[in-house]
Parts: structure tokens; C-alpha cells; sequence
């Protein structure tokens, strides 16, 4: 919004810029224009999260398959007692 006016942008290849709109255009557009914002954020941080999940759970098995606890319940662990 400009001087009291609303601009869009229109990828049309005759008119390719801004252009004018009236308000009732521009309130119609406003909704429609941020849902690929949000599906593309949170895309983004699902993919993230099942990374960190994944690479967690590699860390893990991995530790286990190269260093074996001892049997015991402790897990090798000497007692402190008094």
C-alpha cells in the first residue's frame, strides 16, 4: 500500500510488474498469498526434526554396535555405597 493505494504483483507476461487493485482485490488476495509460506516453513522444519530424530537414533546404534556393556545391571559401573 502506496499513497492510499494497493498495489499486487502480476507475473503476466503483457503487464509484468505492480499494478493497482482495489482494496476488496487486495483483502481477497492477502490470505491466499502467506499459505505457501507456511506449508513451505513448516515443510522445512518437519524435514529438520526428522533429521535430528535420525541422526540421533544412528548416534545411538552406532555407540552400541562399537562399545558393548558389560552384563551386569550397572552397566559396569562399580556401587557407591556407605
Amino acid at each position: 500500500m502506496r499513497d492510499g493505494r494497493y498495489y499486487a504483483f502480476d507475473p503476466g507476461t503483457e503487464t509484468r510488474g505492480t499494478v493497482e487493485i482495489t482494496r476488496s482485490e487486495y483483502e481477497a488476495l492477502l490470505p491466499s498469498s502467506r499459505r505457501p509460506f507456511l506449508a513451505i516453513s513448516g515443510m522445512f522444519l518437519l524435514g529438520a526434526s526428522g533429521l535430528a530424530l535420525a541422526t540421533g537414533e544412528l548416534r545411538r546404534a552406532d555407540r552400541a554396535r562399537t562399545d558393548p556393556r558389560p552384563a551386569g545391571g550397572n552397566s559396569g559401573r562399580a556401587l557407591s555405597g556407605g
